[in-house]
């Protein structure tokens, strides 16, 4: 994805692979966002990541995701050895893949995240996704 980035000469833009639960940010930005990424953020993992975006927002900035609630679930296949974990995808080309796949409904979010001391407002905004706004320091 990053090689496709660069194709498109942004200026202006910086890109890193990093292991984000693994990271510290060598600086701090207004706002981060993210798109079809904590589904497939284990509960064991939830806080760390969460730590790491923290230390990516500055404190008075947000943080903003889409992501997907339970009703989607629909489109997945059961991976019947984890079926609250993990999902089967197949592809066009008739590989399949095992991947995490923990679906949260909003309610849930806000609150596990309140706990972690962020201040979000996340919202069902079309069945099967929701979008949150999320700013650090609640606690």
């Amino acid at each position: 994805m990053i090689e496709e980035a660069r194709r498109h000469g942004l200026p202006n833009v910086e890109y890193m692979q990093q292991d984000l639960f693994d990271w510290t940010p060598e600086r701090r930005w207004d706002a981060v966002f993210f798109a079809h990424w904590l589904a497939h953020v284990p509960d064991e993992a939830f806080d760390a990541f969460w730590a790491a975006v923290g230390r990516a927002v500055r404190p008075q900035g947000v943080v903003e995701f889409v992501d997907v609630t339970h009703h989607e679930r629909r489109l997945e296949q059961k991976d019947e050895s984890e079926p609250d974990l993990a999902v089967r995808r197949s592809l066009q080309d008739g590989r399949s893949f095992r991947i995490v796949k923990v679906f949260r409904s909003p309610a849930e979010l806000a609150q596990r995240l309140a706990r972690l001391g962020w201040a979000c407002q996340i919202d069902e905004v079309h069945p099967g996704f929701l979008y949150a706004t999320c700013r650090p320091g609640a606690a």
